[in-house]
């Protein structure tokens, strides 16, 4: 795990992202890009990530092949659960059809929306390489944190609450447009 060469994110409330962020480095970009992907089983459905300006986010990037991202699913469902009414969850599924992230889901019986990076565009326009990596977006559309690696529990939460209390809840924050993030639209 790559440790933040940058002061921790604060929070107004005096919450602090842990060592375990790290801050982007393709580009430099502290505030996030706004992309589009298809959802998985909703057919012509996306999930847009400016549809959720205002609201707290988590966006678990994964594979379903990953043992990391196998093994911590559990209590990424469990804090998403405690955090519900604050937070909105996205698995974003990279470079995978939708047979494995099928199964993936209903092994672990995931309840939150998943949606099919299945080129990986939206992966790479950050610069990520490897599973499981969370981005943690605060009210404000700022990244709050990015991990790569497995977090335990206890770090998922506190960068939960961080972005929770980081920024005030706004709406209709408009994020900048990526070129080229929307995923084709997946087939099986």
């Amino acid at each position: 795990m790559t440790t933040a060469s940058l002061p921790p994110a604060a929070s107004s409330s005096g919450a602090r992202s842990g060592p375990w962020c790290r801050p982007l480095t393709k580009a430099g970009r502290e505030n996030i890009f706004d992309f589009e992907l298809y959802l998985l089983d909703r057919g012509d459905e996306t999930f847009k990530l400016s549809s959720l300006a205002g609201r707290p986010v988590w966006l678990n990037f994964f594979a379903s092949w990953c043992g990391p991202c196998n093994a911590e699913i559990g209590d990424i469902l469990r804090i998403a659960a405690k955090y519900a009414d604050a937070l909105y969850v996205v698995g974003i599924s990279v470079e995978e059809s939708p047979p494995p992230v099928r199964a993936f889901r209903a092994r672990h019986h995931v309840t939150y929306p998943i949606a099919l990076d299945d080129k990986g565009t939206v992966f790479k326009a950050f610069g990520f390489n490897a599973f499981p990596t969370q981005m943690f977006l605060d009210a404000s559309g700022a990244i709050s944190c990015v991990s790569i690696g497995d977090l335990t529990p206890d770090q998922m939460d506190n960068e939960v609450a961080v972005a929770i209390a980081r920024a005030p809840i706004v709406h209709g924050s408009p994020l900048p447009q990526a070129t080229e993030a929307v995923s084709s639209r997946p087939t099986a």
